[in-house]
């Protein structure tokens, strides 16, 4: 038996300030898609890709296959393939410690320090996880590990960090938003924390499942049904902002060859070029892909200031911002004294405006700041800037002005106020 290490996961940051203040915003770029051989794939459903850290030892969840425990009908069975020295995947197996039940059984994480892997509870999915550890040249009876808050009514899904000490969940629970959510469970010096919803941005009214989490966890991988540009299921990213769970980037759609029309799903990072993932886009049963990436950067800039050479703006009327957001709101944004930071009440509406605003291309944003050199003010309006372009507004689209449209005057030094208009040049 192969001692399982933890899944290396190849984090590379996405948004990063350089000293000029520019944002350096990189995407994911896939080639070389592979689906694995048969000594992985079978006439059943492969699921739960998890890699481990050493790369020669996988591990994954199959379903309807004679071989499980309970049979061809039976629940899903933990499988693990072990890398030859010639590079193929030898046959999987589901001999595994009576780690098997006639349930459903998930490996959902590894933790190489402690020689540990982690597992759903088949049996009482409310009470919590189950672990067993390698001790002694074998492993150990899976033991419970309780985390409050847990459903037995719906399905689950998880995925534990290497470090312990950070569960993702999905699952209909507590405040979901739709039929499937993603929550988060940390650890405490008391136990496991109750899950907490991550949220709007990343939960919809259908299906969010299949979480995986960087390994600094800042970004996070999903799969959903319900976001714009799914198809069946399509895997999604998004970056976690200002250490909160539950404020998130706009997720991105990962793109083909990764995503196709069939279920896309279960993506993790194996190494620094290549990812892992299940999809049925070969057969009415889901099979484990491989794929090779690399990180694109781009330079998204901040505008530039109103000049007299732009086009006329036609700003909007209060009746229009009524039925473009449906209320109206304060144009002026709060923050902290003498602080750049944006808080979370202003965090929350830049996302609402920028939500709004994806879905009408035609709306410009002017961030309005006094014209003072001061080094607050500056920072405070490429902060608001930089936050729409974070959240797929074009920069074209964002002009930074210095006198208030309504009343022709300069703002306070420091205070930010922000307008929408048409621009004539959109004529």
């Amino acid at each position: 038996m192969v001692k399982a290490t933890p899944p290396l996961y190849c984090f590379i940051f996405l948004l990063c300030f350089t000293s000029q203040g520019l944002l350096a915003q990189s995407t994911m770029v896939f080639y070389d898609l592979e689906k694995l051989s048969d000594a992985i794939n079978s006439q059943g459903e492969e699921i739960l890709p998890i890699v481990s850290q050493s790369g020669d030892s996988l591990f994954f969840s199959r379903a309807f296959h004679p071989d499980n425990d309970g049979g061809l009908y039976s629940g899903t069975d933990i499988w693990l393939s072990v890398k030859q020295k010639d590079g193929q995947w030898q046959m999987a197996t589901n001999d595994l410690a009576k780690w098997n039940t006639d349930l459903n059984n998930v490996l959902i994480g590894i933790n190489e320090r402690d020689g540990t892997v982690y597992f759903n509870h088949p049996r009482s999915p409310e009470k919590g996880i189950q672990f067993s550890r390698f001790v002694g040249g074998k492993w150990t009876k899976p033991q419970t590990i309780p985390i409050p808050g847990l459903t037995s009514d719906s399905y689950q899904g998880f995925y534990i960090t290497p470090d312990y000490s950070t569960l993702l969940i999905s699952m209909n629970g507590e405040g979901s938003y739709g039929k499937e959510d993603i929550y988060v469970s940390e650890r405490r010096n008391d136990g496991w924390s109750k899950p907490i919803n991550l949220g709007a941005t990343i939960n919809t009214e259908e299906f969010e499942i299949a979480p995986f989490l960087s390994k600094d966890k800042k970004k996070l991988f999903f799969a959903s049904k319900g976001l714009n540009g799914a198809s069946d299921s399509d895997i999604f990213m998004a970056e976690r902002l200002y250490n909160s769970w539950t404020v998130w980037t706009k997720p991105v759609n990962l793109g083909a060859p990764l995503n196709s029309e069939a279920f896309d799903a279960y993506f993790s990072i194996t190494s620094d070029s290549t990812a892992i993932f299940t999809s049925n886009r070969d057969g009415e049963l889901a099979d484990i892909y491989s794929i090779k990436f690399k990180w694109k950067k781009e330079a998204v800039f901040p505008v530039s200031n109103s000049s007299a050479n732009e086009p006329e703006k036609s700003y909007l009327s209060k009746e229009e911002l009524v039925e473009l957001f449906g209320f109206l709101f304060e144009q002026k944004l709060s923050f902290e004294d003498n602080a750049d930071e944006l808080n979370s009440r202003t965090r929350e509406l830049l996302y609402f405006i920028a939500n709004t605003l994806v879905e009408h291309e035609k709306v410009h944003v002017e961030i309005v700041s006094s014209n003072s050199k001061t080094e607050l003010t500056k920072k405070r309006q490429t902060r608001v800037s930089l936050f729409f372009q974070n959240n797929g507004i074009s920069p074209r689209r964002i002009s930074l002005g210095s006198i208030l449209p309504e009343t022709g005057v300069q703002p306070v030094a420091g205070e930010i106020s922000i307008y929408f208009y048409h621009s004539q040049q959109d004529n």
